[in-house]
């Protein structure tokens, strides 16, 4: 369901409560043996702020944070019953989105979290977050919104495409998104 790096270590995260990981070879990117670690909950996405920050979402408004990847995380927070997709961040800020247009922000490392204004009524399915206020997400009917006042107001940007889901966004610069539709 979700893939990332935490220092040198490599993991997985499955639809259901398994998480697997396996150290990396530095040099060559290889992996050793694969251990696995069970979670509270599925999880749905994982965001690395550093390897002893990995913040986890899930479904009924639940974040969860761990300080080492080998061991599950622990809820932070569960601020709502709408299922998040997906979270991001960048410094402190750390942002949910889900089911109903929900945007949900921290910007103190998930101390303390908001709801923010939702772009549309739609299921979000896609975020990158690139300052505090400066927050774009994807919707699950194709839309692109965009906010630089943390969500405030949202712009939408549709797709050259008219249905799909906007599955994930990527920044390669901040001149050139790229955009899995």
């Amino acid at each position: 369901a979700y893939i990332d790096i935490s220092g040198s270590i490599l993991f997985v995260g499955t639809n259901a409560t398994t998480l697997f990981w396996t150290q990396i070879n530095q040099d060559t990117g290889a992996p050793s043996t694969w251990n696995s670690v069970t979670l509270p909950v599925a999880m749905t996405d994982v965001y690395v702020q550093s390897p002893g920050a990995i913040y986890f979402c899930a479904s009924a408004g639940r974040i969860y944070r761990t300080a080492d990847i080998t061991i599950a995380p622990t809820i932070l927070d569960s601020g709502g019953t709408d299922n998040f997709a997906r979270i991001s961040g960048i410094n402190q800020t750390i942002v949910a989105v889900g089911a109903n247009g929900r945007v949900y922000r921290s910007t103190n490392n998930g101390l303390t979290w908001s709801t923010v204004t939702a772009p549309a009524a739609t299921s979000l399915t896609a975020i990158a977050v690139l300052g505090p206020k400066d927050i774009w997400t994807g919707g699950a009917n194709g839309n692109v919104y965009h906010t630089v006042n943390g969500g405030a107001t949202w712009s939408t940007a549709g797709l050259p495409r008219t249905g799909g889901t906007v599955q994930d966004i990527v920044f390669a610069t901040r001149e050139v998104i790229w955009i899995a539709y």
